[in-house]
């Protein structure tokens, strides 16, 4: 049992050095940019307008569809 353990180990090195690789490629060419807004800039400057008028953060996440705590984040950026 102790040397199939070993093989998978080493195996579970080479993949991530493979998946490591692949990042430094995707990076270096500009794909690798994490996970795209889930909101655009429209709607970014609606939330901050509403917020303006004085309506809460819990307000403006059911108007726009986006969770109280999305607004915040876009009220502390």
């Amino acid at each position: 049992m102790d040397m199939l353990g070993v093989f998978a180990e080493f195996e579970n090195n080479l993949r991530r050095d493979r998946q490591m690789e692949g990042i430094r490629k995707a990076k270096a060419e500009g794909r690798y940019n994490g996970r795209p807004r889930s909101i655009g800039s429209d709607q970014r400057k609606k939330i901050i307008r509403l917020k303006k008028e004085g309506i809460g953060a819990t307000e403006i996440g059911k108007r726009i569809g986006v969770s109280r705590r999305h607004v915040y984040r876009i009220f502390n950026e």
